[in-house]
This record gives structure tokens, sequence and C-alpha cells, in this order.
């Protein structure tokens, strides 16, 4: 089974190719920040439109004072003082559960859309490969001015093995760039055979 983590800064696609996996190539999502999402949700009574809406994310939310991405941040940083570690060791349950259900469930392979520190990236490469979103431009993402001066905000470090995604324009070029490298695959499989 194929597992893919993604990174690369703010706004440069990730979330976008997690999608054209999970809708083209049968690949189910999981995310680092899944636990922070849901816990930050029960604190502070807010819907998944203020996780997943780009304007409500970067948003202040008047009566707490903070942006949904702030309040993220915030959450992962307490957690990682506890354990360096802790994000991955809350995700690691629900990869077991994916893994062992991957046949019976037709999964061909897990997308984790926020592989942001050095860590994370070990524990996927360890089981996959990294892919680093690259997005020429960054005009017009709509992220609020204060976004990229969080450490989690830059992707990780490039190592041997690891592919680049070129995000460089519509969403139909990212869905063909990221099909591309199945259908690339595919073939290096069968001349091979």
């Amino acid at each position: 089974m194929n597992i893919i983590g993604l990174t690369g800064p703010t706004g440069s696609g990730k979330d976008t190719v997690a999608r054209v996996l999970c809708e083209t190539q049968g690949f189910v999502p999981a995310a680092f920040a899944d636990v922070i999402r849901a816990a930050v949700s029960s604190v502070f009574g807010l819907d998944s439109s203020y996780f997943f809406d780009r304007a409500k994310k970067e948003a202040i939310v008047i009566r707490i004072g903070k942006s949904p991405r702030e309040l993220m941040q915030s959450a992962g940083d307490w957690l990682r003082d506890l354990d360096p570690d802790m994000l991955l060791i809350l995700l690691q349950p629900r990869i077991t559960r994916l893994l062992k259900a991957s046949k019976d469930l037709h999964i061909n392979g897990i997308v984790i859309s926020d592989v942001r520190r050095d860590n994370e990236a070990r524990y996927v490469r360890d089981m996959g490969e990294i892919w680093h979103i690259h997005r020429t431009t960054m005009a017009h993402t709509g992220l609020a001015s204060n976004t990229r001066l969080h450490s989690t905000e830059a992707g990780v470090e490039w190592k041997t093995g690891d592919r680049l995604i070129h995000n460089a324009g519509s969403i139909d070029d990212l869905y063909d760039n990221v099909n591309a490298v199945f259908t690339l695959e595919e073939t290096s499989c069968q001349t091979t055979s």
C-alpha cells in the first residue's frame, strides 16, 4: 500500500493534492492535525468550516481573539512541548487501522496531507514517500500576512527519494500532474515485467 506524505508552504496545494489522490487513486486521507482540529473545534465550539474554508481559517474569531489557524498552531506547539513525537503517537492508531482494513475497504493508499516537521517526514518515509508541493506563485492564496511566521508553515527538508509536484497552473493541471505520477509508475512496471 502506498503511503504519501505531503509537505510544502501554506497555500501550496497540499489539500488539493490530497483530494486528487482520494478522488482518482483510491487513497484515504489522514492528517497529523486531525486530533488538533477536533480538540480546537470542541473547546471553542467551531464547526469544520473554520478549518477547511481558507477565509474562515485565517480570520480572527472575535470572541476568542485568534484565528483558527493560530489556535491550531498553539495547540500543536503545546502537544509537541509534551513530546516532540506526540502528533505521530496520536496518528499511529488510525494508520494501523487503515493498513489492517485496506484490502477489505479497497484502499490503495493513505495520504497524510500535513507533514510539517522533519520527525513527521521520517515517520512517513519509513512507510512510504514524501511529496513536496511547489507552487510557483503564492499570489491570491488568501493567506493572512502573519501566516508564514509560524515554524510549521514552510515544509520539510528535501531528502533523496522525495518527489516534487509542481503546482503552476490550474486545478486541472494539478490533477494531471498528480495522476501522471501513477501513469508513469504503471508504465515503468509494465516495461520491467
